[in-house]
């Protein structure tokens, strides 16, 4: 989400994202590849890259763990209209870091007067993801 959002702060940054060795990684490649609402259903996906798999793989021979703790997710909705919150939910669940499945939550119906959703994901106290929409008339271009 850094090296996105800011380059040069990346990589002014990028050697101090270090590995904490109690069963977890700091900041260590768990990405969200897609965060969205749709007719009161979000889902979260993670990315599953080969370079996700070869980083756990040598970071827990190289910390000598065997299996890795579920990270916990913390899941923030806020129904809004005209910057003014009409509602808010907050979920938790735990996921697992090695194989890390989508999320999707079903029924989440907020204030009909809402005229807007935010999203925000945080994994571990980290904040991953943070979208705004429209609740209504959102239409997805490919």
């Amino acid at each position: 989400m850094l090296r996105k959002t800011n380059p040069k702060q990346f990589a002014l940054y990028r050697n101090l994202i270090k590995v904490c060795k109690q069963n977890m990684f700091l900041k260590n490649g768990l990405f969200i590849t897609d965060c969205r609402y749709y007719n009161g259903r979000i889902v979260i996906k993670f990315a599953d890259t080969y370079n996700k798999k070869y980083y756990t793989s040598r970071q827990k021979a190289k910390n000598s763990v065997e299996k890795l703790t579920p990270v916990k997710l913390m899941l923030t909705v806020e129904w809004f209209n005209a910057r003014r919150i009409i509602e808010q939910k907050q979920i938790s669940t735990e996921i697992d870091y090695e194989e890390a499945k989508p999320v999707t939550l079903n029924g989440l119906t907020g204030a009909k007067e809402a005229t807007s959703i935010s999203i925000k994901v945080e994994i571990d106290g980290n904040t991953m993801c943070y979208i705004e929409q429209p609740v209504e008339g959102s239409v997805i271009i490919r």
